[in-house]
């Protein structure tokens, strides 16, 4: 795979194991084979193009990026404007804490 510069893309290990992944618990591995299998067969262009397609979120960045915020994700999967807001408030919050406390989010 190609990064944006061109450059060849790839893992350092090419035999990833369960043990490499000891930071996951069973239920990420479960949705990363979930997502693998239905999307695994697609290339980088096929996956920019269901997600421009199929998820709700997603907006033109006009040639550029644009952050996603909590509120518009929420907002996607069927949370109401007003309590998207409440959520990514609290969520907002936490983050501050972990920041002072020097926690990863």
């Amino acid at each position: 795979m190609l990064d944006k510069a061109g450059r060849q893309v790839q893992l350092k290990k090419k035999n990833i194991t369960r043990r490499d992944l000891k930071e996951m618990s069973e239920c990420d591995m479960e949705v990363m084979d979930a997502v693998w299998n239905e999307f695994g067969h697609l290339d980088q262009w096929e996956i920019r193009d269901y997600t421009q397609t199929h998820c709700a979120e997603w907006e033109d960045p006009g040639g550029s990026s644009l952050p996603i915020t909590y509120e518009v994700i929420l907002q996607a999967v069927g949370y109401s404007k007003k309590h998207a807001k409440e959520i990514a408030a609290v969520r907002r919050e936490e983050e501050a804490i972990d920041m002072v406390l020097q926690r990863p989010a």
